[in-house]
């Protein structure tokens, strides 16, 4: 934490790359040096969704999942591909201490610093954890928030799933919803 606020910016009905609405979210790192705010003088990271449709950055949270001082970003995809499915998809990018220095980025193992470029295609890049939707149409990473829920010092992260269909003994509950809860810990989100 360089003690500068970031700014993400997320626009899920983007088209780029020849896919239609696949989306893309811009991670701009603050400055205490910019006087002029312009693109090329700012260190900006750019994800983009892997298929047509996708819509990353549907939903965005930040916390610290790895209890490393540094915050992470989770990004929503709720309409995600995943085996041929719609089932939605969270990506986690985990922060590190210097995002801008070349130095600390060849030192950190974390997505970011493993790039050379700044231009991040989640279909040709991995994020650095995934959390996968279990059916097609449950809109699963539509809504996301972060907080410590278990009380343990570590940011959790809520993933909303809003039109799951839940089964009970009596009958099936059509698109009720779903919330899941991921719980972070000092290696950030367990496979």
């Amino acid at each position: 934490r360089d003690g500068i606020e970031d700014l993400v910016v997320a626009s899920p009905f983007a088209s780029t790359d020849g896919k239609q609405w696949n989306g893309s979210v811009k991670l701009i790192m603050g400055s205490k040096d910019v006087d002029v705010l312009g693109e090329n003088d700012l260190t900006v990271f750019n994800f983009y969704g892997e298929y047509s449709g996708d819509q990353l950055g549907t939903s965005l949270a930040v916390g610290d999942f790895n209890d490393d001082s540094v915050d992470d970003l989770a990004i929503g995809a709720y309409n995600a591909q995943f085996e041929g499915k719609r089932t939605g998809k969270v990506y986690i990018v985990y922060g590190y201490k210097d995002m801008t220095s070349q130095t600390s980025r060849q030192e950190a193992n974390q997505l970011l610093a493993r790039m050379d470029s700044r231009e991040i295609n989640f279909g040709l890049n991995k994020s650095d954890f995934e959390l996968i939707g279990k059916s097609s149409g449950d809109g699963f990473g539509l809504s996301l928030a972060s907080d410590d829920i278990d009380s343990d010092g570590i940011d959790d992260l809520v993933v909303g799933a809003p039109f799951v269909s839940v089964p009970d003994r009596l009958k099936n509950r059509s698109k009720a919803g779903a919330v899941y809860v991921y719980f972070g810990t000092l290696s950030g989100f367990a496979s």
